[in-house]
């Protein structure tokens, strides 16, 4: 971590000027204390582009792929620009601090923000975290590596305690962490929601004193999750540095509690230091203690074509080829008439929802980047299913007037691409912290004739309105306290019938009422059913040369605030997928979702790709795919199971009550497959290419293993050799194998090149619960070098 910074003296504050600088003075932003030399920071989340401090009318930045994409490419270098390129948006965004990387874990294919995370293994999300904090901090941003720890699920997630065993703990979910610090040097840590053992992690001292700071030398800024202190003594003696967005607990009733006697004031003075150390480092507070100013720049739009290169290389690097039975893929580019059907085709699911939420510079439907990909073929469309949860969100050019509550003066005006607006503590118009009214309005033309259908989900109340009549009423049903992400809150629903081809202007009426921190209008509309969809999709297909099949999930199912019910593809869109290729010999399926999806389906289409929520060069990085202008040189991050009863924490999941059971312990994904012997459908490490590959004898080379890799075929190509460490033995509760390195290797055709494999003290070392340390495996040592969990290539042994 390099030595501590000489900083001012704390004691020259007094106890109330100490706790003002421990919590937030706004949604995003601490309090400072400017004569002391201490200035205000400012939180921006990420983790996959610089939101900016307003969730809906930020400026746009750039918009990158989901977490398991980045870990699916395996490529911690390109990660480092990503990291870099978002420390840079997040400084044009006036920010110092990152919220991101999310280091926890894919304990469940249904976590809810599986699609923030980078892998069920504790070793890549440790290597592509490291890199990312790297890249992050390199331009003077702070990264905050959240959620510590085991925040692997949304149920409960205030208030659910994890029971987990010390050994999986450690073995596990501690690991990307102890990374992030020891070798990241991660500025910032975020402590989680949920409890470890029936304490809250906010408020767990071995958590964030004992091992965070004590074992492993952190001497950064630990900051709550946003209303995550539930307490004042008990969170304050354990090691959280800063309330945010507070002060609820902390503030006064935090000095009160020192002049009790209940918290030391050298705890305080601590806290103090951490956030002084974190100001410095950003550049937000003088070492020297002269006055400086608490005001964060403006933030200004960033340039949408700066970053476009590297967040379009990092969708195709993320790009899994699951199955190319025959060659099918590439596509050519002289096709006559391609069928590109699916409900995930004609628009872009670039992202999840909730606190990762991006206001993204642009984007390209799959179906846009196709066509204009291949200029000269016929591409047709249909949908032929749904796969929406909720009533979709309007898309649309929505404009937002703002009222003060009793006047009809327009104070602001501002424009959105769809009807989600949050406002989170920042209102325009000079209406911040005041109740306020606004105005949504767009105007839509109907598709079809029918009945459609108009949803508002609100925090706060409001009218919708067709034409002028109203449609929809709705009251409040977020209570003030509750989730901002809360997506699966009553919904309030009305139709109208339209008649086809006439256009119409929908009109909400907002009222903020009671609510003050967070208020927010979700609009959605559904078209009248369209029987003849299916049937079209399947003929388009049939006619056409080849047919392309874009299915997954969308931010409906996969947000903060809930978890996923099913494993199945939405919408019996599975149905779909064998239908068209029942008809089409040349189907490839593309699946777009931030995590696991069952592919049952997989058996009855000769191609497929995963392409994940790819961010907004998506479109066109699947088009590069398709038509062999780029590799898919992705490797899956987790573990697809042919069904979810076969996923290992599958007997303890859903969770009931107060308690989230971790029966699996150690047997997390690939380690559970390999311990029962039931195979999954699609393993960990899986991907396929255009090109092939051969490996050469694997040799000891000092402390690394080493294997030569020949690209054998006659196209560039990427292969990622893996290193696990082997255990001997037939105990059933432990791992028969796990990750201990990997490399990943560009090769021109012809070419070769070494995948050299680290071995230290930590590849065959378990945690010692008596010694309270890493100790050294007993038995013969062995590593497996493989292709993927299933596919091992050699084993070599290590003396």
């Amino acid at each position: 971590m390099g030595r501590r910074l000489e900083l001012i003296a704390v004691p020259d504050l007094s106890l109330d000027q100490k706790v003002v600088v421990l919590s937030g003075r706004s949604f995003q932003e601490t309090a400072g204390l400017e004569t002391f030399g201490i200035g205000s920071l400012k939180v921006i989340d990420g983790p996959f582009g610089a939101r900016g401090a307003d969730y809906s009318l930020s400026s746009p930045a750039a918009h990158f792929p989901c977490g398991p994409a980045l870990g699916a490419t395996f490529d911690p270098a390109l990660l480092r620009e990503v990291g870099a390129a978002i420390g840079a948006e997040i400084r044009l965004k006036g920010g110092d601090v990152l919220a991101g990387p999310n280091l926890n874990l894919h304990r469940t294919p249904l976590a809810g923000r599986n699609f923030e995370c980078y892998s069920e293994d504790p070793y890549l999300t440790a290597r592509i975290g490291v890199a990312y904090i790297q890249g992050a901090q390199s331009v003077g941003v702070a990264a905050c590596a959240k959620h510590f720890v085991a925040n692997d699920a949304e149920y409960r997630r205030h208030s659910v305690s994890c029971k987990v065993s010390e050994r999986a703990l450690r073995e596990l979910y501690l690991v990307p962490f102890e990374a992030a610090v020891i070798e990241g040097g991660v500025w910032s840590i975020m402590a989680a929601y949920n409890g470890i053992n029936g304490t809250l992690c906010s408020e767990h001292h071995e958590l964030l004193t004992t091992i965070l700071r004590d074992e492993w030398g952190f001497d950064g800024w630990c900051v709550s999750d946003w209303y995550g202190v539930q307490s004042t003594v008990a969170s304050a003696n354990a090691g959280v540095d800063s309330e945010m967005p507070g002060p609820v607990h902390w503030g006064a009733k935090l000095a009160d509690a020192v002049v009790a006697g209940d918290v030391d004031e050298k705890v305080i003075d601590a806290k103090v230091e951490n956030t002084i150390r974190i100001g410095v480092r950003v550049g937000r507070t003088d070492p020297s203690g002269a006055p400086v100013s608490s005001e964060h720049p403006a933030e200004t739009p960033s340039d949408p074509d700066v970053f476009r290169d590297v967040a379009r290389r990092a969708a195709a690097a993320a790009i899994v080829l699951l199955k190319n039975d025959g060659d099918l893929l590439p596509l050519r580019d002289d096709l006559a008439r391609l069928a590109v059907i699916g409900p995930n085709a004609n628009v872009a699911r670039t992202q999840g929802s909730g606190s990762a939420h991006v206001r993204r510079h642009h984007c390209v439907t799959p179906l846009d980047a196709i066509r204009a990909a291949l200029p000269s073929c016929d591409v047709t469309f249909e949908r032929g299913r749904d796969n929406e949860r909720e009533t979709p969100i309007v898309e649309a050019d929505v404009t937002i007037e703002f009222f003060a509550e009793d006047s009809h003066e327009v104070l602001a005006v501002e424009h959105v691409e769809e009807a989600h607006v949050v406002w989170n503590g920042q209102t325009p118009g000079g209406l911040t912290g005041q109740p306020f009214r606004a105005r949504l309005s767009w105007s839509f033309t109907a598709d079809r004739a029918g009945a459609y259908t108009f949803s508002l989900g609100t925090a706060g109340e409001a009218t919708l309105k067709v034409d002028g009549s109203v449609v929809v009423t709705s009251t409040s049903t977020l209570a003030p306290d509750q989730s901002l992400f809360a997506r699966d809150r009553e919904q309030f629903t009305g139709t109208v019938e339209l008649a086809a081809g006439a256009q119409h202007e929908v009109v909400v009426d907002y009222v903020s009422g009671r609510h003050r921190n967070l208020r927010s209008v979700i609009a959605g509309m559904r078209p009248p059913e369209d029987p003849g969809a299916f049937d079209r999709a399947v003929a388009a297909a049939a006619g056409a040369d080849a047919a392309v099949v874009v299915v997954g999930t969308n931010m409906d199912w996969e947000t903060e605030g809930f978890d996923r019910e099913s494993f199945d593809l939405p919408g019996r869109q599975a149905e779909l997928v064998r239908a068209v290729a029942a008809v089409n010999p040349r189907t490839v399926a593309v699946v777009v979702a931030g995590t696991a999806v069952d592919c049952e389906w997989s058996t009855d289409t000769p191609a497929a790709l995963y392409a994940w929520f790819g961010g907004q060069e998506a479109g066109p990085a699947l088009a590069d795919v398709l038509f062999g202008r780029a590799e898919p040189a992705g490797r899956l991050p987790i573990t697809i199971p042919r069904a979810i009863a076969d996923a290992p924490s599958s007997p303890w999941w859903p969770p009931t009550g107060d308690t989230i059971e971790y029966g699996e312990d150690l047997l997390v994904g690939y380690r559970g497959h390999d311990a029962s012997g039931v195979a999954p459908r699609f393993a960990f490490g899986h991907g396929g290419s255009y090109t092939t590959f051969a490996w050469g004898e694997p040799r000891r080379s000092g402390a690394a293993v080493e294997v030569d890799v020949t690209n054998t075929g006659t196209r560039h190509g990427s292969e990622v050799v893996l290193l696990f460490a082997g255990r001997s033995g037939d105990d059933a509760t432990l791992p028969p194998k796990e990750l201990k390195g990997f490399a990943k290797l560009d090769l021109a055709p012809g070419e070769r090149a070494t995948a050299r494999l680290p071995v230290d003290a930590r590849t065959f070392a378990h945690w010692d619960h008596d010694t309270r340390a890493w100790v050294e495996t007993q038995g013969p040592q062995f590593v497996l070098l493989a292709a993927s969990a299933t596919d091992l290539r050699a084993r070599l042994s290590i003396d």
